[in-house]
């Protein structure tokens, strides 16, 4: 539940050149951080209640473009206001890139991310973005609540992180999906990797006394083969799973 609007903040005259009173920076700081938390918080809600088949809505649109004015905002060299709390600066920066249910790097962090490397790479330079879906996440969610489902996607995230190198970058990209970079060299096996993550999301969880089993399903791209951009590296990955989809549960595509 969003926190209400605080109402007792001294009021500002902005009719003259000087306000009458001055709201404290702290207090200032203070509600920034508490508008973007309630900010975090819808915009993540309204994209999950989207539906796959409205890929570019207004909604989605909209919502995008606040992340963005978020992110921008939590890098932004100039905050007058928030730079005398670095607590609060800390905070909007964690608010805008890593997911606030799961701790994990957010969509905006992910993206960044694989912009920044693909800048940095040479032209032998290897990695795969991973896209994975949850089958029967929804069901779940349907037929024990929300905080259930909240609490198996926590134990989702940490089975992902554990089962990934320590140069490997995964986030939850919304709802039920994740992304994962693999940062790759020559020698290593792609399919051993895959597969132990497929198996370590497929084992079943102890959520509060219910015992919970879901299945996986895996989109592979590789670059630069599959794509020499960010959108079109992800775009290839996700189709590749919705074909993991069609094929059973618990398989990987690869889409190069």
């Amino acid at each position: 539940m969003s926190k209400p609007l605080r109402r007792d903040i001294p009021l500002t005259d902005f009719s003259g050149q000087n306000p009458v009173v001055s709201t404290p920076p702290a207090m200032v700081s203070s509600l920034l951080v508490e508008c973007l938390e309630r900010i975090s918080v819808l915009s993540s809600q309204a994209l999950e209640s989207e539906t796959a088949s409205q890929p570019t809505s207004p909604l989605k649109r909209l919502v995008r473009e606040v992340q963005e004015l978020m992110q921008m905002l939590s890098m932004h060299e100039n905050l007058s206001l928030i730079h005398p709390f670095v607590e609060h600066q800390e905070k909007i920066q964690y608010m805008a890139f890593y997911d606030n249910l799961t701790g994990l790097p957010n969509r905006q962090f992910f993206e960044m991310y694989v912009r920044q490397l693909m800048k940095s790479s040479n032209s032998e330079s290897l990695f795969y973005i991973v896209f994975l879906d949850l089958d029967g996440f929804k069901e779940i969610n349907d037929t024990h609540g929300h905080e259930v489902g909240d609490t198996l996607l926590k134990h989702v995230s940490k089975r992902l992180r554990h089962n990934l190198r320590q140069d490997d970058i995964v986030a939850r990209f919304g709802g039920d999906e994740f992304t994962v970079l693999l940062n790759f060299e020559a020698n290593e096996n792609l399919d051993f990797i895959l597969r132990r993550l497929i198996t370590s999301v497929a084992e079943p969880y102890a959520v509060d006394s219910l015992i919970l089993k879901i299945n996986v399903s895996l989109g592979v791209s590789k670059y630069p083969v599959s794509g020499e951009s960010c959108e079109e590296l992800i775009k290839k990955a996700d189709k590749a799973m919705y074909m993991s989809k069609t094929k059973g549960h618990n398989l990987y595509t690869l889409n190069f």
